[in-house]
């Protein structure tokens, strides 16, 4: 039994398989070449270092709900008002404005809300695609946003925030199936 101020398990998805040396094969490959820090950054030296930390970055990437960064301070503009240089993106489910800002998603639950189960499948046999293909477009959308963002910067010396949608991005993706439809 974990005590209340131990942290928490970390991510699942360590354990879907135990086939890289007892970590999962996905795990393993969506966390290479990462180093792992863990803070309880209610207690207040985990909030020291992560301030300090966020005082020496250049981007600060979150998947956290919106009602989550609300309460540990950490929205968008209580970070980037200290640090107006910051990148500042979050990824989550369905943004974060809206009425589903605080719903936790998953991939398999975004591949049938925007329909790419039935373009891999039928309406009698949706199928998943084979790889986790929501969390993989919105990280590769993040990642060409941070890019934009940081060029921007050497230019206005200013940072910006970005939002990225994972539903948004895997509709985007069913452009052409919702055109031919």
């Amino acid at each position: 039994m974990r005590s209340r101020s131990s942290p928490p398990s970390g991510d699942f998805a360590r354990r879907y398989d135990s086939s890289v040396h007892g970590l999962s094969s996905y795990f393993v490959w969506l966390n290479r070449a990462k180093r792992i820090l863990t803070l309880d950054i209610k207690q207040p030296a985990g909030r020291e270092i992560l301030d300090k930390l966020l005082d020496r970055a250049d981007v600060f990437l979150t998947n956290v709900t919106h009602a989550a960064l609300e309460r540990a301070e950490l929205t968008s503009s209580a970070v980037r008002t200290a640090r107006p240089r910051l990148i500042y993106c979050t990824i989550s489910g369905y943004g974060v404005d809206g009425p589903y800002r605080d719903r936790k998603s998953y991939d398999l639950l975004l591949q049938g809300e925007s329909g790419i189960l039935l373009a891999s499948g039928s309406v009698q046999d949706p199928a998943k695609v084979g790889v986790s293909l929501c969390d993989i477009s919105s990280g590769m959308y993040a990642a060409m946003s941070i890019l934009d963002a940081l060029l921007a910067r050497n230019i206005s010396d200013t940072g910006t925030s970005i939002d990225i949608s994972m539903l948004e991005c895997a509709a985007e993706w069913m452009g052409a199936p919702l055109y031919y439809y």
